[in-house]
């Protein structure tokens, strides 16, 4: 159904997409994986015709893409990552005027708009304008554009961007029911999404494809049988109990004493078996022990960096004491700093202390002075008071005198 083959992508002396080659068969839910920047978005706009290619070719139903793009065309529905909207139309005359852009027959827009409409929920909203929708409801009438003229093929580069968990649910929900009808390419990010609704995933890595499979048969590589988890009753010799045993590359601590994430140099039954009877005899019984399924996210990040190893306990332990080290020896620092800042506050209290002192000292010297200065200026006063009434009590003794005389 669709056939891309060798399909490169240049901007300068970047490539974008490198040499690229895959197929989608009808009824496929096709999952494109990548980091951001991986050259997913470039490859949808390539298959859907949006952007030439350097080099390379896509074939719909065995027409070219970019030899009879209006035929090709009618056959895909795309939803960009950024749905083209405008938003001071209603969602009726937006989906009209895409309509008329695609050169649907007058007679068969009505009936293609409820279509859709009805499909992507959007009968309540048909009459608003879209800058009044949510960013769910703006996600549903792309959707419902991509939809008009009922194309074969659904490409969505990043459906669910920019929504909250429960809009994406929603979305995922509605792809999946749109997947019974048509073949979907989703672009995305996010893993989850992708385990959820498709059936076949390519990853592409610095735009080259390193995986193209079935999700179970990505997950059903001989490694992942080497993977397991391993409960235990809580027990704080159990971690120097598994270190001990002779099969066992690889330790992760989910849970002190209790849960054990293990990769073992052999994922045979025989070899699970005898390790579960030699833990047993260690001292360490083993409440549970169960495979461990790798997720998407692990298949991922596998096949675009290799197995990531983890680190050796021993080595986590050492950085651990490092750690608590370089710890103490800040709390120490710290403790000196308080210290000093103490002693430092003490000393300048200190300091204020005899400043406030001496200034006591010099304002009651003063202040004696002061008193001192005004006694001398009193004493003459009292002094020049008790003249005046000696003198005032001599002259009324003369007058006594005088009238006696006379």
């Amino acid at each position: 159904m669709i056939k891309v083959q060798n399909l490169t992508k240049k901007f300068g002396e970047l490539r974008a997409v490198d040499n690229v080659s895959f197929a989608v068969e009808q009824g496929d839910i096709l999952g494109f994986l990548g980091r951001n920047g991986a050259g997913k978005t470039t490859s949808m706009r390539m298959i859907t015709g949006f952007i030439s290619p350097t080099s390379g070719s896509v074939l719909i139903d065995g027409d070219n893409v970019f030899d009879a793009p209006q035929l090709v065309k009618r056959k895909i529905g795309y939803l960009p990552e950024t749905p083209p909207l405008y938003l001071d139309m209603t969602t009726q005359v937006y989906l009209e005027h895409v309509a008329h852009l695609k050169g649907l027959r007058h007679r068969d827009i009505k009936r293609e708009i409820e279509r859709a409409s009805d499909r992507c929920g959007l009968e309540s909203v048909r009459g608003r304008l879209l800058k009044q929708l949510s960013k769910g409801f703006r996600q549903r009438v792309g959707l419902a554009q991509a939809l008009l003229g009922n194309p074969k093929i659904l490409v969505l580069d990043e459906p669910s961007s920019g929504l909250d968990p429960a809009q994406i649910r929603e979305i995922r929900k509605l792809i999946k029911e749109l997947a019974q009808e048509h073949t979907v390419i989703l672009s995305t990010h996010i893993l989850g999404e992708v385990q959820r609704i498709c059936n076949r995933v390519i990853i592409i890595h610095n735009g080259q494809i390193v995986a193209n499979n079935t999700i179970d048969k990505l997950s059903g590589n001989d490694e992942d049988s080497r993977h397991c988890r391993v409960s235990t009753v809580a027990n704080e010799k159990a971690h120097k109990i598994l270190k001990d045993q002779a099969g066992i590359e690889k330790i992760s601590i989910v849970e002190p004493n209790e849960v054990f994430d293990l990769v073992l140099a052999d994922g045979s039954a025989d070899y699970r078996s005898a390790l579960l009877q030699q833990l047993i005899e260690a001292g360490c019984p083993v409440t549970e022990f169960q495979n461990m399924a790798p997720t998407l996210e692990d298949i991922f990040l596998r096949t675009i960096r290799g197995d990531i190893e983890l680190e050796d306990e021993d080595e986590l332990e050492e950085e651990d004491e490092l750690e608590e080290e370089d710890e103490d020896e800040e709390s120490e620092e710290e403790d000196e700093s308080d210290d000093q800042e103490d002693e430092d506050t003490k000393d300048d209290e200190d300091e204020e202390s005899e400043k406030e002192d001496d200034k006591d000292d010099v304002t009651s010297e003063k202040a004696s002075k002061e008193s001192e200065e005004k006694k001398e200026e009193k004493e003459p006063e009292q002094a020049s008071k008790a003249d005046t009434s000696s003198q005032q009590q001599s002259n009324k003794k003369k007058k006594k005198r005088k009238k006696r005389k006379k």
